[in-house]
């Protein structure tokens, strides 16, 4: 079945060189196929940027698309590497999923929107 999946989230980066932690606000979408439902988790990406300086506050407000494709039979497993932000300047990675339980398969286009904020 082609769906499309919305979620909203609350996000905060802080780079690894600098002590200012910024607040962003978020919508993921994810456009494909998918069979059953999860419930609400918690993820922690990895931000790969262009360049090695810390970015700037508010950076990663922006667009992001990728291709997408989970499993969650219990804890989820997933691959979902999103390019977007300023410039296109950078790239997230999920790297820890918690609390994603349920039965699901899903694959498709994913589309991420950060806005900074408080």
């Amino acid at each position: 079945m082609f769906v499309v999946e919305k979620q909203t989230m609350t996000c905060s980066f802080k780079p690894m060189k600098s002590d200012i932690t910024g607040a962003y606000t978020g919508k993921i979408e994810t456009f494909g196929v998918t069979l059953g439902a999860v419930e609400k988790g918690h993820l922690v990406w990895g931000v790969v940027a262009k360049t090695n300086d810390a970015p700037a506050v508010g950076a990663l407000a922006g667009k992001y698309v990728g291709a997408s494709a989970d499993a969650a039979f219990g804890p989820g497993l997933g691959a979902n590497v999103l390019v977007g932000g300023s410039n296109q300047a950078f790239a997230l990675q999920p790297i820890s999923v918690e609390g994603e339980i349920g039965v699901n398969i899903a694959a498709g286009v994913t589309e991420l929107t950060l806005t900074a904020g408080p």
